[in-house]
């Protein structure tokens, strides 16, 4: 009879292999990942200004041929006299909010495509939006952005347990958990291991059951509705 093939026993060496190539695929995602600082000034009673600034992701998701549009986390933007865009190479350019939705905890920014440095604009890579709806316990997923409040930090997991649905003022969208570490300052988009981002982070819908769980707003369900905050239309 002939013998059958030689089983090969993994090693720690393997192990460490293949969490490099889960990092260095994550690193490829994040030329998608700018910085966006929310700058606040406050003046007290004795008329001191007291600066503050708050950093978090931006996703780039399309140029208009005049803006970079970015996709950043809602709440982020409260009180904000100024926006700030840090590119890789420390280029700095104000951001402007172009639509938002409050339900869904997501906004759009624009840079304009003049403020933009052409090599660092061209060494950046749009995001590409997949499907959450085939998503279903034991699905292997990233979290990108500033998941435990640092920005370019990374949670690798999967998801916990089947589609549920969330009810939003105008429809429905679909929902999921994952065994990610809960943090409370962290904001972050999922991604598969095809590189497509298959749903964000989000706060807004927590409840009883899920409050102390990482819960994921689908990309699915949503995908028109970011359509419409890139083009401007009214929320």
């Amino acid at each position: 009879a002939t013998p059958g093939p030689k089983k090969q026993e993994l090693t720690l060496k393997d192990y460490s292999k293949l969490y490099l190539k889960l990092s260095n695929f994550a690193t490829e995602i994040e030329r998608s990942v700018v910085e966006v600082t929310n700058v606040k000034e406050e003046t007290d009673i004795f008329e001191n200004t007291e600066v503050t600034a708050d950093s978090f992701f931006g996703l780039a998701l399309a140029d208009n041929g005049e803006e970079l549009l970015l996709l950043v986390p809602y709440e982020k933007l409260a009180d904000f006299n100024r926006l700030e865009v840090r590119f890789t190479n420390g280029a700095t350019a104000e951001a402007q909010v172009l639509s938002f939705d409050q339900e869904l905890g997501i906004a759009i920014l624009t840079v304009a495509l003049e403020m933009i440095p052409e090599e660092v604009f061209l060494s950046l890579e749009m995001a590409k939006l997949g499907d959450s709806y085939y998503l279903s316990a034991g699905t292997p997923l990233l979290a990108l952005g500033s998941p435990n409040g640092y920005l370019y930090s990374r949670e690798i997991g999967f998801v916990t347990n089947p589609l549920y649905d969330g009810f939003i003022q105008d429809g429905i969208v679909e929902l999921f958990n994952t065994d990610m570490d809960f943090h409370d300052r962290g904001e972050a988009f999922l991604i598969n291991l095809n590189g497509e981002v298959v749903g964000f982070h989000t706060r807004n819908f927590a409840d009883e059951l899920n409050e102390d769980m990482y819960v994921v707003l689908g990309i699915s369900k949503i995908k028109k509705t970011i359509e419409q905050m890139v083009n401007g239309e009214d929320r």
